[in-house]
């Protein structure tokens, strides 16, 4: 039996005998190994056609446990050759969009991740600490036209490649960043059920009074994707206590925070179980943003962790920003 690296090569030579002549001799597979966000591993093989500025990857990982279960490696090269020419037909010819700083320092937004999550996936992204084991790191908003938009985080080939200069890319991302992507912060009952109080809470000019405060907000972006980010956007963490009159947990929910008032009364051993448990139990792998709660103290206006996984059960962990 073949190893995943034997699979793919030998995978990729079969596809190369099965593609139309005129094109197998104008063309490259090679394999390429990705880490993405979280540290997860994806193989897959990369066609180089001399004639293409795209080159496509297809993704293998899911092609070679079916290899292990006994289909034959042809029958899978066969899939991953009609796979390909898809790809053709339905996808047209990219065009590269102009990644100078000019075009892109508009378009920057962010994206939170764990730093002991992500050791592998850091290496090649450069990335902002925000402390309590967090970073940011960058993403480019690039317009799609009618699909809308795309997300490609920035790595260092990528700066190199243009020129940017890490401090300003940063400085720009987060001064732009509730203009590209405002925080939104509302009522989880009613985002879940869609009763009243639908309402982002950080753009009422009131604070939230005691009578219509409730046990758990989400605060997300506008777009809601990848909306945790949004909790250490300037002045953000304060605005919240200001809203809620009090200090608060944040609970890291996949890809936004769950804020809970301190006056809800539940306690941080609690809430670090539930993280726990969403983690384990319910959140893919890849959408995991941290097994911790954080603190935000209103008077000292500083977040905190409040409850550390490897701790939880015995003392509080004290880890500052």
């Amino acid at each position: 039996m073949y190893s995943k690296k034997e699979f793919m090569e030998n995978a990729g030579a079969i596809v190369k005998k099965m593609l139309p002549a005129e094109m197998a001799d104008k063309m490259t597979i090679d394999t390429v190994n990705i880490v993405k966000v979280n540290d997860q591993e994806l193989n897959g093989l990369v066609f180089k056609r001399d004639d293409a500025a795209a080159a496509p990857t297809i993704y293998v990982d899911h092609l070679y446990e079916q290899y292990k279960e006994g289909e034959d490696i042809r029958a899978i090269a066969g899939e991953l050759t009609q796979c390909y020419l898809d790809s053709l037909i339905e996808s047209p010819e990219v065009i590269q969009p102009d990644m100078s700083y000019e075009n892109i320092k508009d378009n920057l937004t962010l994206r939170l991740v764990e730093l002991k999550r992500n050791r592998m996936y850091l290496v090649n992204v450069p990335y902002m600490t925000v402390g309590n084991g967090l970073a940011l790191v960058c993403d480019i908003r690039v317009n799609s036209g009618e699909e809308g938009f795309w997300r490609t985080t920035v790595n260092k080939e990528m700066m190199a490649e243009n020129n940017y200069d890490k401090k300003q890319m940063f400085t720009a991302a987060l001064a732009d960043a509730e203009k590209i992507e405002p925080p939104v912060m509302v009522d989880m009952a009613g985002k879940l059920f869609g009763a009243n109080g639908h309402t982002n809470v950080l753009t009422d000019a009131a604070a939230i009074t005691p009578e219509d405060k409730s046990d758990m907000y989400i605060l997300s972006n506008q777009s809601g994707v990848l909306g945790a980010s949004a909790l250490f956007y300037p002045g953000i963490q304060e605005s919240i206590a200001e809203k809620l009159g009090e200090s608060y947990y944040a609970l890291p929910s996949s890809l936004e925070i769950i804020i809970v008032p301190e006056s809800a009364g539940i306690d941080k051993m609690r809430l670090g179980e539930m993280v726990k448990t969403a983690n384990q139990n319910v959140v893919d792998e890849k959408d995991v943003l941290s097994d911790n709660v954080f603190r935000y103290d209103k008077d000292e206006k500083q977040l905190s962790t409040a409850v550390h996984q490897l701790d939880l059960g015995s003392k509080e962990a004290t880890a500052r920003c």
